[in-house]
């Protein structure tokens, strides 16, 4: 949308998006753009408009991590908010799922992980009496 800041796919080069054409919509459709988000630090956010208000507004509820981080030295930067997974398989030996994918750099492997087994190892726990 415009305000936000795109990121091009495995360069970690950004740039802000002043309107959305037909163009930028399928490059962001074939995963060669990406929406991004901040790793607040010192300096000026590189979003607009609605976009920008989210970004401080989220940072504010988080103030004192937020003056942490930029009393650290660190700066503003930004981080894709998604990844593209290349190369995925897979293979089951015995009880070991085997997972071999390829992720574009600034990527981490525990975020795709974390993706694919979120809940699925949940166990329903019945409910208990306490008064007994």
């Amino acid at each position: 949308q415009a305000g936000d800041v795109a990121n091009l796919d495995g360069s970690g080069s950004v740039f802000a998006v002043s309107s959305v054409d037909a163009p930028l919509s399928e490059r962001c459709r074939q995963l060669d753009l990406h929406p991004s988000g901040p790793l607040w630090g010192a300096g000026e956010l590189p979003s607009a408009g609605a976009v920008r208000a989210l970004e401080e507004r989220v940072a504010a509820g988080e103030a004192l991590l937020a003056e942490g981080l930029t009393r650290a030295g660190l700066q503003q930067e930004r981080r894709a908010l998604r990844a593209r997974v290349g190369d995925c398989t897979w293979s089951l030996e015995g009880d070991v799922l085997r997972l071999r994918f390829r992720l574009t750099r600034g990527a981490y492997a525990t975020a795709v992980l974390h993706e694919l087994i979120d809940g699925a190892f949940a166990q329903s726990v019945p409910d208990v009496d306490t008064d007994q």
